[in-house]
């Protein structure tokens, strides 16, 4: 008997982009009955246009810049050549399977890196990296993580 492929709902086409606005659209729809001022979103984040690059109260830097407060916060090795690089060695450092590390990816993108308010002018390349490495955090640390990155970001004002 042959196994059909299933096909994650979750991955469309494959555009990272177009993934994550679908996680984030489907998280607004189940936040609409909530009140504004409960939400933790800050105003004008639906206003921003694509609906990310409002929502965390930080100051604006560069992915790299993220990337490195994530590595910190990890005590990940740092500097050029030291630490993962790739979806396959974060996935590895994540301990999670490579579909799980995916939908966790998704979720950071949508829910912290899209969030983050120098995130528009950041390619899509430097999305996918600090998405992969907030998704490590998460994966550590949880909540907890995203919490200590938003602290650790908010200290370079």
């Amino acid at each position: 008997m042959r196994q059909r492929r299933r096909e994650s709902p979750v991955y469309g086409d494959g555009d990272g982009y177009r993934d994550a606005e679908s996680v984030r659209s489907m998280l607004r729809s189940w936040g609409q009955d909530m009140d504004p001022a409960e939400s933790g979103i800050l105003p004008g984040a639906e206003a921003a246009g694509r609906g990310y690059g409002t929502g965390l109260d930080v100051p604006h830097a560069d992915a790299a810049a993220v990337v490195g407060a994530v590595v910190r916060l990890l005590g990940a090795p740092a500097g050029p050549g030291r630490r993962p690089r790739g979806l396959a060695e974060l996935a590895a450092l994540s301990g999670l399977p490579a579909e799980r590390f995916a939908e966790l990816r998704l979720l950071a993108q949508a829910l912290v890196v899209d969030e983050h308010p120098s995130a528009p002018i950041w390619s899509a390349e430097e999305r996918l990296e600090a998405s992969s490495w907030v998704a490590v955090l998460i994966e550590r640390r949880g909540d907890d993580g995203v919490a200590a990155l938003v602290a650790e970001l908010r200290r370079s004002r």
